[in-house]
């Protein structure tokens, strides 16, 4: 009961303190540190050291708030968010792709041209495109896909229904019906 001052204090056991606790300096645990339902509060960091939870050597990876925006900042490496099954869910290669997992398997990537999409891409709404589409071979209705508009060669396009190719416009400009 009372204060105690000291310069250096080892507990072999159970120390129990049921007031505040202030620790100026390094503080060091080997174990867990549990809570109990309790927080971590750190205040908004105005420098690259301040108030930040911070993991590996320097500032491997850090979590902190400056006052107006919240960041998670890595430094070495790729940076993944796994899911709870162990798969990677978000890659992040510093200076390179972000990649986008469903199950494990890429389906968004960015790359020095914009964004690369593996799979299906399904847009509900309009779609504006401001630049040209690249098709490998045919455009076909949803829910009729014996109906598409086609480029079956080169500088050729044509336009069937129920499967059978209706209009053929080839590359002398020749127009062809029904043939």
């Amino acid at each position: 009961t009372g204060i105690v001052t000291a310069t250096e204090l080892d507990i072999n056991g159970k120390g129990d303190i049921s007031g505040d606790l202030n620790v100026a300096g390094v503080s060091t645990f080997v174990g867990n540190v549990n809570l109990g339902g309790g927080n971590i509060v750190l205040g908004d960091s105005g420098s690259a050291s301040d108030d930040r939870l911070t993991f590996g050597a320097g500032t491997d990876l850090s979590i902190f708030h400056d006052g107006s925006a919240s960041y998670i900042r890595h430094t070495t490496g790729p940076f993944y968010i796994e899911s709870n099954s162990g798969q990677t869910a978000i890659q992040i290669v510093p200076d390179a792709a972000t990649d986008l997992r469903y199950s494990g398997s890429k389906k968004l990537s960015t790359s020095p041209s914009g964004v690369d999409v593996t799979g299906t891409l399904n847009v509900t709404g309009i779609s504006t495109l401001g630049n040209d589409v690249s098709i490998a071979d045919k455009i076909i209705h949803t829910g009729d896909t014996n109906t598409a508009i086609r480029f079956p060669a080169a500088d050729t396009v044509s336009i069937e229904t129920v499967g059978s190719e209706r209009l053929r416009v080839d590359s002398n400009g020749n127009v062809n019906l029904g043939a």
